[in-house]
């Protein structure tokens, strides 16, 4: 009863960093809508697209600026709410099996405090200065646990560590659901960035993709979900 109360207590403080990461981007309702000023940009690019035309009459130049304002709008609405939602997502799986693994061995529990706690502060940079840098390391480490935690599922760990593979439970598949989101969503930011877009702070809530906002309300519900049921770890 206690673990379980453990659990749920860690995932609802989990949900509760949600909320406080996306306060700030609700907070804009009372500011100029971004999404005015992103569309007075592309104007502003299809009229010099339109000017360039004129004078050198290639189709290519309509194009172009349109495509990269829907490219780097699509960062700041879709790429990076979505790798940030889900960092956090699976920074509160991680937090809620501290517990649990702290009575296997002292260094398990110390590798998911670390884990929870570089991919909530990735999660808070992501939606505030995101960069291609930060998208690469969160591609990089995301991948990383993703590797480690399928080695203790099918082979276990050297020195004794885990001498045999650990069962497949519910949180973890669904924590490394997560990370593979966050990790395809880092890999699509680069892809931009390596295009010269660029890599835009989130947008506020109400401009994110309906995508993201499905997405964050699933992940809500799995994450009670499974602090209410157990699921094993």
């Amino acid at each position: 009863m206690l673990a379980h109360s453990v659990h749920f207590a860690l995932v609802a403080a989990g949900l509760a960093g949600l909320g406080a990461l996306l306060a700030p981007t609700v907070a804009h309702r009372s500011r100029p809508r971004p999404a005015r000023d992103t569309h007075d940009a592309r104007v502003g690019a299809l009229r010099a697209a339109v000017a360039r035309y004129a004078a050198e009459g290639s189709v290519h130049a309509l194009r172009t600026p349109e495509r990269g304002a829907v490219l780097e709008s699509a960062g700041s609405t879709l790429l990076v709410p979505l790798a940030a939602t889900s960092s956090l997502a699976a920074a509160s799986v991680h937090a809620a099996l501290v517990p649990a693994h702290l009575q296997e061995r002292l260094v398990f529990g110390a590798f998911f405090v670390v884990v929870a706690v570089a991919q909530l502060a990735w999660a808070d940079r992501a939606l505030r200065r995101p960069d291609a840098g930060l998208l690469l390391a969160g591609a990089v480490g995301n991948l990383a646990v993703l590797v480690l935690w399928l080695t203790t599922r099918t082979v276990g760990l050297p020195l004794a560590l885990l001498p045999e593979p650990e069962a497949v439970g519910a949180w973890d598949v669904t924590c490394a659901a997560f990370e593979v989101v966050v990790v395809g969503a880092c890999v699509a930011g680069i892809r931009l960035a390596r295009e010269g877009r660029d890599v835009r702070p989130a947008a506020p809530w109400r401009e994110w993709s309906p995508v993201v906002h499905g997405w964050a309300a699933l992940v809500a519900t799995l994450l009670v979900a499974l602090a209410i049921g157990g699921g094993g770890h």
